[in-house]
């Protein structure tokens, strides 16, 4: 039988789980601008703009905006590639 306190550990930890799932959510729905993802990937702004003409999912805008989850996505492949 669960007691009350069981039952108050169990409730905190699934909160803390939601929570979490919650940030990395957020996190990877986080949009930077070109120079801020030209950053994050290691590559000029220039070259940045040559690969969402090739296909990088981009927010059309003033300034262009990228999904950090697009972003690590394609790092994800740029890695595969490499093997």
């Amino acid at each position: 039988m669960m007691t009350w306190a069981d039952l108050q550990a169990t409730m905190q930890q699934s909160i803390v789980q939601a929570l979490s799932l919650h940030q990395q959510q957020l996190e990877a729905d986080r949009r930077l601008t070109t120079d801020e993802a030209a950053k994050f990937l290691g590559v000029k702004p220039e070259y940045l703009q040559r690969l969402h003409h090739r296909g990088l999912a981009y927010e059309k805008g003033r300034p262009n905006r990228y999904r950090l989850a697009d972003l690590q996505d394609y790092q994800d492949k740029q890695r595969l590639h490499r093997r």
